[in-house]
């Protein structure tokens, strides 16, 4: 995880020499009960262990012209015995409605997504994710399964403050990744409210419920998280 964040803030401090503009950097971590991922529940995998899952990121966001960037990395550590663990890092660029991103879950797989957000006053956003390497997405051959993940989100954000997100996802075709076979199927309806507490200009307090439900498994999930942030620009 050191290493991670180090790469994170090398780049950043490279970005930051040569011109970048806005850029805002945060920390923080995210203390949750399960962790759940694409209509998926990724930890805790047993069924019964109730063990909190703790998720320390590091990201930073700046411009350049008329293009923004983002570089970021995250660990997700399952605080019990042999608990579940993963490293991420991360970078995307965004220009104009239009997002081209890169993930690597590292030793798992690496990912490629694209995409568009319909406008800003209806921020109905499609994202296609792309299994580009890593030995996760390989068939039973050898060859890579290119494993895609389609998504339609919409957030929705109260006069109040409280957030919500409702997304609609699928796997196209059959997938080793996914762990899906003969086609289309239906892989992900989620919602999940959020709601951040203000702590004076910087620090932040985010909470956040989510339930996804899962139509090729039959199987719906709940988690429930709250973190503490600190944000700042140069």
């Amino acid at each position: 995880m050191k290493k991670l964040f180090s790469v994170v803030i090398l780049l950043t401090a490279a970005l930051w020499n040569a011109g970048a503009q806005d850029l805002e950097i945060t920390a923080g971590v995210d203390n949750m009960s399960s962790y759940l991922w694409r209509g998926m529940k990724i930890a805790p995998q047993d069924g019964k262990s109730a063990s909190l899952i703790s998720m320390p990121e590091l990201s930073a966001a700046y411009t350049v012209g008329d293009f923004s960037f983002e570089l970021g990395g995250c660990y997700y550590q399952q605080w019990a015995k042999e608990g579940y663990t993963e490293t991420d890092l991360w970078g995307g660029v965004y220009y104009g409605n239009f997002g081209l991103t890169l993930t690597s879950y590292l030793n798992d797989m690496t990912e490629a997504a694209l995409s568009y957000t319909l406008s800003e006053n209806i921020p109905l956003t499609f994202t296609w994710n792309l299994g580009i390497a890593g030995p996760s997405d390989l068939k039973f051959d050898g060859k890579r399964n290119w494993s895609s993940y389609i998504e339609l989100s919409y957030p929705y954000e109260f006069d109040f403050g409280l957030t919500l997100d409702a997304a609609v996802g699928a796997v196209p075709y059959s997938s080793i990744y996914y762990g899906t076979d003969k086609g289309f199927k239906l892989f992900n309806l989620s919602l999940a409210a959020g709601y951040e507490i203000a702590l004076g200009e910087s620090f932040s307090i985010p909470l956040k419920a989510n339930y996804m439900y899962n139509p090729a498994w039959g199987e719906g999930f709940f988690a429930a998280s709250a973190g503490l942030y600190y944000t700042f620009s140069l």
